[in-house]
């Protein structure tokens, strides 16, 4: 579903628009519409761990590391991106974020109008897959998190004054540190086959385009810099020119699954960005069954249409035979007689009635294979049906077929299973009216 965005950063909350507007929003302030929100949580502390112990235990480890380390002042809560398990540990790209503000972000999307999902920088740096290596450039700050086969690293560089030479010297320290991961007697193009750099809010996509050649050059790897839209501010207040920003596009590829809201709230956003198609499709398929069926319906009432008027025009020329028929008559004319005679006593057998007969008796789970029309040596016609019952109470879902011929005119006597396989019968059915 596509949706507006909220991009919350370095204590600004910026509403992305779907039609291309910019606009400030207060910190926590309300908001009348879905949105999805990417959030720094109030500059979290996000990095990469190598950690001794089970897997499961990653988050009470990390959160006991951050907090021995000073990263995080008082208890946190943890958010692993990506996990990489080892042999005896593993290695988290994590997020960890204080309490207060965790439950401060939680409550005000739960106290919301419409579902907003909660989409940490963190997630949009590890992204869905893809690229092993993934560049942010958010503010003065160059965010990179590399999954290589050397481990998982994430560097931060803040570009010092903001400046354009500013930027490119943090373009070239954090190429440096991209460099320093290439294997001896390596090429680092191996180990990075691909590197994105997304622009979250610039001003200039030719200089990201510049940023990017810096790392590419100190580097050596392949770097692409994602397509970047314009949102302008009808108030002006972020100048003439707006931002360029390529995070909505990525964000929207995140999907639910990657959002920290709690798994009731997730699947509400997944059902209100399915309603409309599911809807759509339903009805769909509805008008398709509607239309099949009534065709279906109409090719056997003409069926029985024409089966009634043979069957009228049988009966005529046995009238006229009858009284035609003259002591001295030859024996083709006898064989004529039998024939139509014959015929007369198939009609009740049209492959039509037959087969809706038996169809709209035959409920799941009971399948049937073969139905096969006989005639026996007085010129008598009965059907020979065989299927199989898979039902747990095999009895009563075949009284309830039987039950089902029995109402449509059809007397049923059972057979030896053409099949050995559980659940298989067979059963004799004549018409009634015609046997008698």
């Amino acid at each position: 579903m596509t949706s507006d965005t909220i991009l919350t950063a370095t204590g600004r909350w910026r509403l992305l628009g779907r039609d291309g507007h910019l606009r400030s929003i207060p910190p926590y302030g309300r908001v009348d519409r879905s949105v999805r929100v990417i959030t720094d949580f109030e500059d979290a502390h996000i990095g990469v761990l190598r950690f001794e112990g089970k897997p499961q235990y990653a988050r009470a480890i990390i959160e006991r590391h951050v907090r021995d380390a000073g990263w995080v002042e008082g208890p946190s809560h943890v958010i692993i991106h990506r996990l990489n398990r080892h042999h005896g540990g593993g290695q988290a790209f994590f997020t960890a974020v204080t309490l207060a503000v965790w439950q401060r972000t939680l409550d005000w999307a739960r106290l919301q109008r419409r579902h907003c999902l909660i989409l940490p920088l963190g997630a949009l740096l590890a992204g869905p897959g893809g690229p092993r290596a993934r560049i942010l450039h958010l503010g003065p700050r160059l965010r990179c998190f590399a999954d290589t086969d050397q481990g998982m690293r994430f560097e931060d560089v803040f570009a010092g004054g903001g400046g354009t030479d500013a930027q490119r010297r943090a373009a070239r320290t954090l190429g440096t540190s991209l460099a320093a991961l290439k294997p001896a007697g390596n090429d680092t193009a191996a180990t990075f086959p691909h590197i994105e750099w997304l622009a979250a809010d610039t001003d200039s996509p030719a200089r990201e385009e510049a940023l990017a050649d810096e790392v590419r050059a100190v580097a050596g790897a392949t770097v692409t810099v994602s397509a970047a839209r314009p949102f302008r501010d009808p108030e002006g207040s972020h100048g003439d020119d707006g931002i360029h920003s390529a995070l909505p596009a990525h964000v929207e590829r995140l999907g639910a699954g990657a959002a920290v809201n709690p798994i009731v709230e997730r699947i509400a956003w997944w059902s209100e960005a399915w309603a409309m198609p599911v809807v759509a499709g339903v009805a769909a398929l509805a008008l398709g069954l509607a239309v099949a069926g009534h065709y279906a319906r109409t090719l056997a009432d003409d069926e029985v249409a024409r089966a009634r008027a043979l069957d009228d025009r049988i009966a005529q020329r046995e009238s006229a035979l009858e009284a035609a028929r003259r002591p001295d008559a030859d024996d083709r004319l006898r064989r004529v007689s039998e024939f139509v005679t014959a015929l007369a006593r198939g009609i009740a057998y049209s492959p039509a009635v037959v087969l809706r007969d038996v169809r709209d008796a035959a409920a799941p789970p009971l399948a049937i294979h073969r139905v096969r029309i006989k005639r026996d040596r007085q010129g008598r016609y009965h059907l020979r049906v065989d299927g199989i019952d898979r039902s747990r109470d095999a009895s009563a879902a075949v009284r309830a077929f039987l039950t089902a011929l029995r109402r449509r005119g059809w007397q049923s006597q059972p057979l030896e299973p053409a099949s050995s396989a559980p659940g298989s019968f067979s059963y004799r059915l004549t018409r009634q009216e015609r046997e008698a």
